[in-house]
């Protein structure tokens, strides 16, 4: 790729905080549930995308002690591209 703007890029990364993502992983784990059985109700086919995160949503809620549980962060990514131009 061959830019001729400045371009930067940064990141951040912090710890998810354990009790507020317990709760949020239950919450997204029911919704993944319903719309399951509401897929299987109406003769669709699986989402195994959703499945998937259905599994690793499981995976994380299994670890009975937070010492044993994967470490999640919460993520975030910026891009500034500068240009003179506005059209380029």
């Amino acid at each position: 790729m061959d830019l001729d703007q400045d371009l930067d890029i940064s990141h951040t990364h912090q710890p998810a905080h354990s009790p507020g993502l317990i709760n949020i992983l239950n919450k997204n784990l029911s919704k993944m549930i319903s719309t399951r059985r509401y897929r299987a109700h109406k003769g669709k086919m699986e989402d195994y995308h959703m499945e998937a995160k259905a599994e690793d949503t499981v995976y994380l809620l299994e670890r009975p002690h937070p010492e044993t549980r994967p470490k999640v962060f919460n993520m975030g990514l910026y891009v500034n591209v500068r240009s003179l131009d506005p059209t380029s």
